[in-house]
């Protein structure tokens, strides 16, 4: 075996750079979004959770690990099951457009039903990303102060 030449050290040190440069970037764009201020949760073409930020997280009360791989429809509210699939449904007919869904109530852990904004991009063409985007925004308290604080 022959010794490493000078040049073939510097491509090594080189390929080495930029890999620490892409963790680095990755985990920062992962913390980024994980203290985002509004929810981000990725689902797969199933509506299966893959990943909700701590905004989500903290909203419903459950950990990551109680979410992902489940289907987000077993924690909408019953009487918006229905439309909510089908616009899951349209959303998934539209890739790469970024589409508000109005409002959902999901069910916290405590039992308590969360209104949350709803904004959805479907990247499942992306063969960078891959996933569908739903963005959340708690609106239970602002929405309580004009409806009262009803939770049915």
């Amino acid at each position: 075996m022959n010794p490493p030449t000078p040049e073939t050290c510097e491509q090594c040190s080189r390929v080495i750079y930029l890999e620490q440069e892409a963790r680095r970037a990755h985990e920062r764009i992962r913390t980024i979004i994980e203290y985002a201020t509004c929810g981000v949760v990725m689902l797969d073409e199933g509506a299966r959770i893959l990943y909700v930020n701590r905004y989500v997280s903290e909203a419903l009360g459950y950990d990551l690990s109680e979410l992902e791989n489940r289907s987000v429809f077993d924690f909408v509210h019953p009487n918006e099951t229905r439309l909510r699939r089908m616009l899951f449904e349209k959303t998934l007919t539209q890739p790469g457009q970024l589409r508000d869904r109005g409002y959902a109530r999901l069910k916290s852990k405590a039992g308590i039903w969360i209104l949350l904004g709803i904004r959805v991009l479907n990247l499942l063409h992306d063969a960078n990303v891959g996933v569908i985007i739903a963005y959340a925004t708690d609106e239970s308290a602002q929405m309580g102060r004009y409806y009262g604080n009803s939770n049915g």
